[in-house]
């Protein structure tokens, strides 16, 4: 029945006429009013991960109005999507058929999920460094740049540039993010060798104010002891000398030396030249096949020449005699010098 009066009329079957005494018909009025609201519903009541969108529901249709904008994607209609980043509530009303009633959900929003990554570190360029981050779940760091994998918590990072990461994991619909940067130390300076070119050769490391340690190698085998910026060799070979920085970041330059040179224990092998007797005692003896030695020099173990004699005749003398009797007791190198402009190098033990 619509809202408004209306009047009703009783008649009594049980008498003719209206005029009959204790007979005829009587009236009344009843008023039909709105009640005092429609029977108005809404979502119950939920929790969210923040941002996470979710859509609202409400009833009946009509002309709906919610209390607040905030994070809706409309608020005249029954069902709209929210998107919120702390706890809200929603009131909700909805007037139909001239009856208006109210409704209320509240959207419970849950702290961001506590994501922590690898904390700041500084390697030296081109070192490999594992990241870190947690908790499990889906993973996606922001850039690609020198990662193994970018989609796991614990990639490894190669680096030649400072980089700084971004780390987003979602797990149980809610997401955090955290960040770690990476400092990249420059390389120090390259080195550079010189060598004296006498023998025993010596090799000398630039230094550099920055260079805190040095260490020498030999065909990519570390040298025991061998870090000093000079190294000295009796050994042709490939020789490297590795500088570590303040920073603890290492560079090394390579050298390849040439020498013409025996062991003690065979200096008989060399067809052309023969030394002996080695050890020597009071004379060294050399004996050649057709070269003819216009000098003949001698070294002590740090490279300083203690013994120099040149031959006075032009002629190829079979056999040449050092008197070595004023050496102290040792190791010494000797070198011969021929007219070709050529070197032999070799070494031997005094008594």
């Amino acid at each position: 029945m619509n809202v408004g009066t209306y009047t009703v009329t009783v008649v009594d079957q049980g008498y003719t006429a209206c005029s009959t005494i204790g007979g005829g018909s009587q009236t009344s009025t009843v008023t039909v009013s709105g009640g005092s609201g429609s029977s108005t519903t809404a979502s119950p009541d939920t929790t969210i991960c923040p941002g996470n969108p979710v859509q609202l529901h409400s009833s009946p249709s009509g002309t709906v109005v919610w209390n607040t904008k905030q994070g809706l994607s409309d608020s005249t209609v029954n069902n709209p999507v929210a998107t919120v980043y702390t706890t809200t509530t929603y009131t909700v009303t909805i007037t139909a058929g001239g009856c208006t009633g109210t409704s209320t959900v509240t959207l419970n929003v849950l702290p961001n999920l506590p994501t922590t990554a690898f904390p700041d570190t500084s390697i030296c360029s081109g070192e490999p460094v594992q990241l870190h981050s947690s908790p499990s779940g889906t993973v996606v760091w922001n850039t690609k740049r020198g990662l193994n994998d970018s989609t796991v918590n614990n990639p490894v990072a190669t680096l030649y540039t400072t980089t700084t990461y971004t780390v987003r994991i979602t797990s149980g619909g809610c997401s955090g993010t955290s960040t770690v940067t990476v400092t990249v130390f420059p390389d120090p300076p390259t080195p550079t060798i010189t060598e004296s070119k006498t023998y025993p050769d010596t090799l000398f490391c630039a230094y550099d104010p920055g260079i805190s340690t040095y260490q020498w190698y030999n065909s990519g085998t570390l040298l025991p002891g061998e870090t000093n910026p000079t190294y000295i060799t009796t050994k042709s070979g490939n020789y490297n000398c590795a500088v570590t920085d303040t920073n603890g970041c290492m560079i090394s330059v390579g050298i390849t030396i040439v020498i013409k040179t025996v062991g003690i224990e065979d200096f008989s092998s060399n067809a052309s030249i023969y030394v002996y007797p080695n050890p020597a005692g009071k004379e060294l003896r050399i004996l050649t096949d057709a070269l003819r030695i216009e000098n003949a020099e001698i070294y002590n173990a740090l490279g300083a020449l203690v013994f120099s004699q040149k031959q006075e005749t032009k002629n190829h003398k079979a056999e040449t005699i050092l008197d070595v009797s004023s050496l102290s007791s040792g190791v010494y190198f000797l070198e011969l010098h021929f007219p070709e402009g050529t070197t032999w190098k070799g070494r031997f033990v005094k008594k």
